[in-house]
């Protein structure tokens, strides 16, 4: 247990520990080919798929987008080994993410589940709506770029109004923040959690 507990890559994840801790943590369980467990947080009501949402899933998925589901439940939370998600209203440590091939943070504000194999894609289960943080900008130059070594970024305080999608499988991580006034005006402050991803 004290193992799982001090990984760097099971930060935040106590919920997870105690999860398994109670139902007993049974490396026989061929419930899932890869041994995976998720946890959702309370489901709200079946949420159709909006024409905005239906926008970003066939942006998202490219060529791949032959089947999109009408409808998706939606859930405030999801705890995944390694890592929990909650959307921004929720918690916004848990919300912040950067995904692999971006080098953008963005905030969840909704968490899709669609039913096994009938995803977007046929491929994930479990799909983000994001909102990307827009560009930090009144600046020459970011003062955290000479700096690599902290993984620090500035990006400005507001969020894209353009929503977007992102499957489980495409976070790689997740960042911390702050605000920090410079010259005069607030920028937010990135830091990935990930040792091996810029930001």
């Amino acid at each position: 247990m004290f193992e799982r507990l001090v990984r760097p890559h099971n930060r935040n994840t106590l919920a997870y520990a105690s999860i398994l801790d109670a139902e007993g943590d049974d490396d026989d369980d061929d419930d899932d080919d890869d041994n995976t467990r998720y946890y959702t947080g309370v489901k709200g009501n079946s949420r159709d798929i909006s024409p905005s949402l239906r926008r970003a899933f066939s942006k998202a998925l490219g060529a791949q987008n032959s089947y999109i589901p009408a409808t998706a439940n939606s859930t405030n939370r999801l705890t995944t080994p390694g890592a929990s998600y909650t959307t921004s209203a929720v918690h916004e440590g848990n919300s912040g993410i950067i995904c692999k091939g971006s080098n953008a943070p963005f905030s969840i504000v909704d968490i899709l589940e669609f039913s096994n194999n009938s995803g977007p894609g046929r491929m994930d289960i479990f799909w983000f709506v994001v909102k990307r943080y827009r560009k930090a900008t009144g600046l020459n130059t970011d003062p955290y770029a000479k700096y690599p070594h902290l993984k620090a970024k500035l990006w400005d305080t507001e969020l894209e109004d353009d929503i977007e999608v992102l499957p489980l499988s495409s976070v790689q991580t997740h960042f911390a923040k702050c605000t920090v006034p410079i010259q005069g005006i607030n920028y937010t402050v990135v830091v990935s959690l990930d040792r091996s991803t810029p930001v």
